[in-house]
């Protein structure tokens, strides 16, 4: 493994996780931070295979961590299930922490005064320029546009929906849970009045707490992606909450969405 600053967590899952502590962003305006890496056992056993890709925005609470704040959605779990009764060829998990400036780094590129920011369009610049080629050299990841996969709940989810739009050379599809309010709508505005982007996009909204603010733009943003003809799946949660409970157990889903067996 590469980096000096890296270290193997505990994990349930049969494959091995780890952590680059420190992970230099490469710009002035982009903190520095952790980012968790989850090696799933059938990379561990087919040593010139490549794989997808996964990359999560809050990565810090994105796999099975007892260290997870909210608890863990644990997504290496469900992918290595997932793997084991074959119906999905198992990603490469790629947690990117947040900093302390997450709303600033999530939101700022929209052009709404109360959440323009600097920090929004270098925080993507980062996960394009730094993270993403550093995983890409260091691990054997797929090439393949479509095997790229980006996503995030909650501000992560608009971050990553963002990100997806801006950049659909390089991300295949983008996983968008409990995300919306007037961010849809802009969005829309801003790369579905042409040409659409060549994207698979997964969204989920539950209908309580925040989430039942969300569901009304999420359904209205379904209907601009129909029209569009763009490929989409929504998954309704009638129950679901805004937490990471809620959001690990769609994740199993959204997995088969962009991963299953061709």
């Amino acid at each position: 493994m590469a980096g000096p600053h890296i270290q193997e967590l505990f994990t349930e899952a049969p494959g091995r996780l780890f952590t680059h502590y420190g992970f230099e962003t490469g710009s002035p305006g982009v903190r520095r931070r952790r980012i968790f890496v989850y090696l799933p056992e059938a990379y561990l056993d087919m040593r010139r295979k490549r794989f997808p890709v996964l990359y999560l925005l809050d990565g810090q609470n994105v796999m099975d961590l007892e260290s997870s704040r909210y608890g863990g959605w644990k997504t290496n779990v469900a992918a290595e299930r997932l793997a084991q009764e074959g119906r999905i060829t198992p990603p490469v998990v790629v947690g990117i922490a947040a900093s302390s400036q997450r709303l600033r780094e999530y939101m700022g590129w929209s052009q709404e005064p109360n959440h323009r920011h600097v920090a929004g369009e270098k925080h993507c610049a980062y996960v394009l320029e730094q993270v993403v080629p550093f995983i890409e050299s260091q691990y054997r990841i797929s090439n393949r546009r479509r095997s790229r996969i980006v996503g995030g709940a909650s501000a992560g989810g608009v971050a990553a929906l963002h990100m997806a739009f801006s950049y659909p050379t390089v991300f295949g599809g983008v996983g968008v849970l409990s995300a919306g309010r007037h961010f849809f709508p802009e969005l829309a505005r801003r790369f579905l009045a042409g040409e659409p982007p060549d994207l698979r996009i997964f969204l989920s909204c539950g209908t309580r707490g925040m989430d039942s603010e969300l569901y009304p733009q999420t359904r209205a943003f379904c209907g601009r992606l129909k029209a569009a003809r763009m490929e989409y799946r929504y998954v309704h949660r009638r129950r679901g909450a805004h937490n990471e409970r809620s959001w690990a157990s769609v994740m199993p889903e959204m997995l088969e969405y962009f991963f299953s067996v061709e």
